[in-house]
Protein backbone atom coordinates (compact mmCIF):
# COMPACT_ATOMS: atom_id res chain seq x y z
CA UNK A 1 0.00 0.00 0.00
CA UNK A 2 1.06 3.16 -0.63
CA UNK A 3 1.21 6.32 1.59
CA UNK A 4 -0.78 9.32 0.35
CA UNK A 5 1.85 11.69 1.08
CA UNK A 6 4.32 9.43 -1.26
CA UNK A 7 5.39 11.06 -4.55
CA UNK A 8 6.16 9.14 -7.30
CA UNK A 9 10.05 9.93 -8.68
CA UNK A 10 9.68 12.10 -11.79
CA UNK A 11 8.50 10.29 -15.18
CA UNK A 12 11.71 8.82 -17.22
CA UNK A 13 13.58 8.08 -13.36
CA UNK A 14 13.50 4.22 -12.46
CA UNK A 15 15.47 3.33 -9.60
CA UNK A 16 17.73 0.11 -9.58
CA UNK A 17 16.25 -0.95 -7.09
CA UNK A 18 12.48 -0.83 -8.20
CA UNK A 19 13.99 -2.63 -11.18
CA UNK A 20 15.73 -5.34 -9.65
CA UNK A 21 13.02 -6.54 -7.16
CA UNK A 22 10.45 -6.61 -10.12
CA UNK A 23 12.81 -8.68 -12.01
CA UNK A 24 12.77 -11.33 -8.49
CA UNK A 25 9.69 -10.56 -8.30
CA UNK A 26 8.91 -11.93 -12.21
CA UNK A 27 11.37 -14.32 -11.35
CA UNK A 28 9.57 -15.81 -8.36
CA UNK A 29 6.04 -16.07 -10.20
CA UNK A 30 7.57 -17.93 -12.97
CA UNK A 31 9.23 -20.68 -10.61
CA UNK A 32 6.00 -20.63 -9.22
CA UNK A 33 3.93 -21.38 -12.19
CA UNK A 34 7.03 -23.89 -13.06
CA UNK A 35 5.82 -25.61 -9.61
CA UNK A 36 2.54 -25.50 -10.10
CA UNK A 37 2.95 -27.52 -13.97
CA UNK A 38 5.75 -29.79 -11.63
CA UNK A 39 2.92 -30.95 -9.46
CA UNK A 40 0.06 -31.25 -12.05
CA UNK A 41 2.44 -33.48 -14.38
CA UNK A 42 4.06 -35.69 -11.20
CA UNK A 43 2.40 -35.32 -8.23
CA UNK A 44 4.58 -38.12 -7.02
CA UNK A 45 7.90 -36.35 -6.79
CA UNK A 46 7.15 -33.11 -4.72
CA UNK A 47 5.98 -36.12 -2.01
CA UNK A 48 8.93 -36.82 1.23
CA UNK A 49 10.83 -39.56 0.11
CA UNK A 50 10.01 -42.48 2.64
CA UNK A 51 12.84 -43.09 5.02
CA UNK A 52 15.42 -45.38 4.18
CA UNK A 53 15.77 -48.50 6.56
CA UNK A 54 19.08 -48.64 8.62
CA UNK A 55 21.63 -50.88 7.43
CA UNK A 56 21.99 -54.21 9.03
CA UNK A 57 24.68 -54.47 12.05
CA UNK A 58 27.84 -55.89 10.31
CA UNK A 59 30.51 -57.68 12.46
CA UNK A 60 34.19 -58.97 11.92
CA UNK A 61 37.09 -58.52 10.49
CA UNK A 62 36.03 -56.18 7.59
CA UNK A 63 33.27 -54.35 9.15
CA UNK A 64 35.05 -51.12 9.03
CA UNK A 65 35.43 -50.94 5.52
CA UNK A 66 31.87 -52.16 4.57
CA UNK A 67 30.34 -50.26 6.63
CA UNK A 68 32.38 -47.34 5.08
CA UNK A 69 31.26 -48.50 1.49
CA UNK A 70 27.53 -49.07 2.16
CA UNK A 71 27.18 -45.10 3.82
CA UNK A 72 30.21 -43.10 3.07
CA UNK A 73 28.49 -40.35 4.93
CA UNK A 74 28.21 -41.85 7.96
CA UNK A 75 32.09 -42.97 7.66
CA UNK A 76 34.57 -41.38 10.85
CA UNK A 77 37.44 -41.94 8.41
CA UNK A 78 39.55 -39.33 5.97
CA UNK A 79 38.77 -40.81 3.10
CA UNK A 80 34.50 -39.72 4.08
CA UNK A 81 35.84 -36.71 4.77
CA UNK A 82 36.89 -36.19 1.16
CA UNK A 83 33.67 -37.49 -0.27
CA UNK A 84 31.03 -34.98 1.56
CA UNK A 85 33.64 -32.33 0.02
CA UNK A 86 33.72 -33.86 -3.30
CA UNK A 87 29.59 -34.22 -2.57
CA UNK A 88 29.14 -30.80 -1.66
CA UNK A 89 30.90 -29.14 -4.31
CA UNK A 90 29.09 -31.57 -6.98
CA UNK A 91 25.78 -30.09 -5.12
CA UNK A 92 27.41 -26.92 -5.51
CA UNK A 93 28.23 -26.57 -9.01
CA UNK A 94 24.44 -28.17 -9.97
CA UNK A 95 23.34 -24.80 -8.04
CA UNK A 96 25.12 -22.71 -9.97
CA UNK A 97 24.12 -24.31 -13.38
CA UNK A 98 20.70 -24.26 -12.15
CA UNK A 99 21.15 -20.47 -11.49
CA UNK A 100 22.84 -20.22 -15.02
CA UNK A 101 20.28 -21.85 -16.65
CA UNK A 102 17.15 -20.02 -15.25
CA UNK A 103 18.42 -16.40 -15.96
CA UNK A 104 19.07 -14.22 -18.73
CA UNK A 105 20.21 -11.50 -16.53
CA UNK A 106 24.03 -10.84 -17.71
CA UNK A 107 24.96 -10.22 -14.11
CA UNK A 108 23.65 -12.86 -12.52
CA UNK A 109 25.05 -15.32 -15.24
CA UNK A 110 28.13 -13.68 -14.23
CA UNK A 111 27.79 -14.60 -10.68
CA UNK A 112 26.49 -18.25 -11.60
CA UNK A 113 29.31 -18.52 -13.93
CA UNK A 114 31.77 -17.05 -11.10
Amino acid sequence: RIPRDHNPPPKGVCLAVDRDLAWVKLEQSRLLCDLCEEKRQHPWALEPRPAIPPFPEIEGRDSTAILNYMDPLSASSEGAIVNRAAKLEEKALLAAGTALDLTSDQRLRVRARA
